[in-house]
């Protein structure tokens, strides 16, 4: 699929605007974990005062498991951002005039990177 989109732009200044678009795909995927840190910490300064207040009720235990839930899915996203950021610069290459012989090895790459992170949210569950 990402070999059959990156063909279909390559056409007459195609390939110039998939090369930029894949570099501010990069770009994004470099910035977002900064700001996916910032939230988490609001997050968690968030949770636990409503831990405290509205869910009294709870242990400490049953607190310590709804902080651990909420870290998951942040290291989850963080996940999905650097399978993206593998996604763009698989997309830049084949943005390339020679991508023809890189095609298949990119999109290899792509795919065990894809299938890593797959193993990894299985092992997780």
């Amino acid at each position: 699929m990402l070999a059959l989109s990156a063909a279909g732009c390559a056409g007459a200044g195609g390939a110039d605007w998939l090369e930029a678009f894949a570099e501010a795909g990069i770009a994004y995927a470099d910035k977002a974990p900064a700001l996916m840190d910032q939230s988490f910490e609001a997050a968690v300064a968030v949770d636990s005062g409503a831990l405290l207040e509205e869910r009294s009720p709870l242990s400490e235990p049953q607190r310590r498991e709804a902080m651990e839930e909420r870290h998951a899915q942040y290291a989850a996203a963080k996940r999905h951002n650097d399978l993206l950021k593998s996604y763009f610069k698989a997309l830049k290459r084949l943005s390339r005039a020679d991508a023809g012989k890189d095609i298949g090895a990119a999109v290899k790459k792509l795919a065990a990177e894809r299938n890593s992170g797959s193993s990894r949210r299985l092992s997780r569950s």
